[in-house]
């Protein structure tokens, strides 16, 4: 039930909420009305009864004191003109039968008649009423009549009646009167609703939505337009700064690469021309100084990567990870083979991404796990896959001489080392950048490691669709 309420609009919710309301307020309204008339025709049938008992309790004292049975009779015949009255029977003063009226066409009804108790009840359709005779004080004889509740169940029938005419009206008007009123509620919130999806779809957020409502929808759509500017002021914000980014990374690029590369070039030129009447300590500064730039070139060129990985043109197609692995495997192979490494893997799935970036990430764990082995141990790397749910998960598992559990979260982040460059070379941001790819892909990667026992490097990407 609660599943399906969720999937019904605003509109339908509202309306049916006041029907439910409206029906609920009018089944009650109409039982105890119900109630209330049952008990009302119920009462009158009774006090008819009493008062017609009461009339013939005067005319039968003569003829019960005289033993007048025919006068007696000829008397109750009379009561066929009371149409709810269907047996009268008297008692004389010892509660023997003394005088039995009947009509005729009535169904046959169960006495009930106990001498001296005096009372009513309803029983089946008929109400029984037992009454003393009395003259001067003194009780000479006993009545009991049953009356037909006929004619009350035909007013009842008829009162059910009209009460379900009333309430089919009431409800028919119910409907008409919540499709009108939830247009006070629903219209604006489905207004609302509509120029959030021509944002979010569309990319419109200098929208702007009128309201005259001064009460919460009022407000909701005041903060909906704040809201709204705010973040088209601050996406022209991000894409000014995006401008001046661009414009640092060319900068970048070419003026600040332009002097390392002369700076080599020319520490390459004094090199050839007077390489040989330079001392050790000469030729070991020229070291130091062509080797400096090298690292400076790597450093911003990892850094524009990295600038580049979250900004580059997205390509959402769908890719194979087999051929992705044969690309880094052919790419990496001097270094395979330098270190006799092995790469093994299980079958790859298909997924929905950017083969480019998704082979860079490839490229990045295998080549990291190739660097740090362990001395005089081939590297052995396996890759693995893994359906979970609605992703898939990538294993990238080493040999390597792995890490302390306190940096398995801080390598993630740019130029964050454990180890220095004079050992393994590297900027530290290759990693940041495999995590800047995963995440736009909708997934996330983390490693598992252990000092000493190798490092497994985990992924997710989604199950394509």
């Amino acid at each position: 039930m609660k599943n399906w309420m969720k999937k019904l609009s605003i509109r339908n919710k509202l309306i049916l909420i006041i029907l439910f309301i409206t029906t609920f307020a009018m089944s009650i309204g109409g039982i105890v009305m119900v109630e209330w008339s049952i008990k009302s025709f119920k009462k009158e049938l009774v006090q008819h009864t009493q008062n017609n008992a009461d009339l013939l309790s005067e005319y039968c004292v003569v003829p019960l004191s005289f033993y007048q049975i025919d006068g007696l009779k000829e008397l109750l015949a009379k009561l066929d003109t009371i149409s709810y009255v269907s047996k009268v029977i008297i008692y004389n003063i010892n509660s023997e039968l003394y005088v039995k009226y009947e009509k005729k066409n009535v169904s046959r009804v169960r006495i009930r008649y106990q001498a001296g108790k005096y009372g009513h009840f309803f029983e089946n359709n008929f109400l029984h009423l037992t009454k003393p005779i009395i003259y001067e004080g003194n009780k000479v004889g006993e009545m009991y009549i049953v009356s037909s509740t006929k004619e009350m169940d035909e007013k009842i029938m008829n009162f059910l009646i009209i009460m379900g005419i009333i309430w089919l009206i009431l409800l028919i008007v119910s409907y008409i009167l919540a499709v009108n009123l939830q247009k006070l509620i629903s219209l604006p919130i489905l207004r609302l609703a509509e120029a959030a999806e021509r944002v979010f779809q569309e990319g419109i957020y200098d929208l702007q939505i009128q309201t005259k409502n001064k009460d919460e929808i009022g407000l909701l759509y005041k903060r909906f337009n704040e809201m709204v500017a705010r973040i088209d002021f601050y996406l022209k914000e991000l894409k000014r700064n995006n401008e001046e980014l661009a414009e640092f990374n060319y900068v970048a690029s070419h003026d600040l690469r332009e002097p390392l590369r002369t700076l080599t070039n020319y520490c390459k030129l004094l090199k050839e021309d007077i390489g040989e009447n330079l001392s050790e300590d000469a030729k070991l500064d020229m070291f130091f100084i062509s080797d400096a730039a090298k690292r400076m070139d790597n450093l911003i060129t990892d850094l524009l990567q990295l600038s580049r990985a979250g900004r580059v043109e997205f390509e959402d197609a769908d890719i194979d990870l087999n051929h992705c692995l044969e690309i880094v495997v052919h790419d990496l192979q001097v270094s395979i083979q330098t270190s006799k490494a092995t790469v093994e893997c299980n079958h790859l799935p298909k997924v929905k991404g950017d083969s480019t970036q998704l082979t860079r990430v490839l490229q990045n764990l295998i080549s990291n796990a190739i660097k740090f082995h362990h001395p005089n141990v081939a590297p052995n790397i396996k890759i693995l896959s893994n359906q979970k749910e609605n992703f898939w998960e990538i294993s990238v598992i080493d040999n390597g001489i792995g890490m302390e559990k306190q940096y398995l979260e801080q390598i993630f982040a740019p130029f964050k080392r454990l180890h220095g460059a004079s050992k393994y070379e590297g900027t530290g941001i290759g990693l940041a950048i495999c995590k800047k790819i995963i995440e736009r892909h909708d997934g996330k990667i983390w490693v598992e490691s252990e000092m000493g026992k190798g490092s497994t490097f985990k992924f997710t990407l989604p199950v394509k669709k």
